[in-house]
């Protein structure tokens, strides 16, 4: 058992998730994570579970069925922005099947936290993630830490975890900051009611205007 999937493990022994549905998450595909630069991650709120089985993957999960909903499938276009800011050259919202082709396996590239853990329902509620952030806070920032991606989208989920990186500076512009080489992003939750190419381009504006990106070439093998 390596050390992100022992940290799963013990995460999930934890009183308050006993007798729960542990979604177990983090990097979707260990072969595409290491072929990928930049690497990704998107840090949720919480996953919904319905069923009666004990603990879930949703690693696996999507694996098999790809950036399902509205909100997998809106960081997926985060991805393909991600990774061609980072090439030079923002392209536009992908709309075509080549270019969502190509969103989709830059999605399965990243890596997905969520906050929460267990008892995710649909609507989140701010003093619930704040108390699990709270509660969980060791766990998260091991589990970012131990992903040790280049950039980081917060999903409306900065709020809750900032304090476990006090040391985070400012990135030059708004909503960006940085903690050593790692970029955190407080952004939109991809769910937002907000036209899909909108968030992709505000979210590229960040990142562009920022300079987050700079020396994060995007290569596959």
């Amino acid at each position: 058992m390596d050390s992100l999937e022992g940290l799963l493990h013990k995460w999930a022994q934890q009183p308050r998730h006993q007798g729960c549905c542990f979604i177990q998450d983090g990097i979707i595909d260990q072969k595409r994570w290491a072929s990928v630069t930049p690497r990704v991650l998107f840090l949720l709120k919480e996953a919904r579970h319905e069923g009666p089985e004990p603990s879930q993957d949703l690693r696996a999960f999507i694996r098999e069925n790809g950036p399902y909903g509205l909100t997998l499938k809106n960081a997926a276009y985060w991805s393909y922005a991600i990774h061609h800011i980072a090439l030079g050259r923002l392209r536009g919202f992908p709309v075509g099947k080549s270019e969502l082709d190509e969103a989709a396996e830059l999605f399965l590239s990243s890596a997905v936290v969520n906050i929460k853990k267990s008892k995710g329902t649909a609507r989140s509620v701010p003093d619930d993630l704040a108390q699990y952030a709270k509660e969980d806070g060791a766990f998260i920032k091991s589990q970012v830490e131990l992903i040790d991606a280049n950039v980081v989208v917060c999903g409306y989920t900065w709020p809750y975890v900032k304090h476990l990186w006090p040391e985070a500076e400012a990135g030059g512009y708004d909503g960006v900051h940085r903690v050593g080489r790692k970029v955190f992003v407080d952004f939109w939750h991809p769910a937002q009611q907000i036209p899909s190419d909108l968030k992709y381009y505000a979210l590229a504006c960040l990142l562009q205007n920022s300079d987050a990106l700079s020396g994060e070439g995007s290569h596959s093998r």
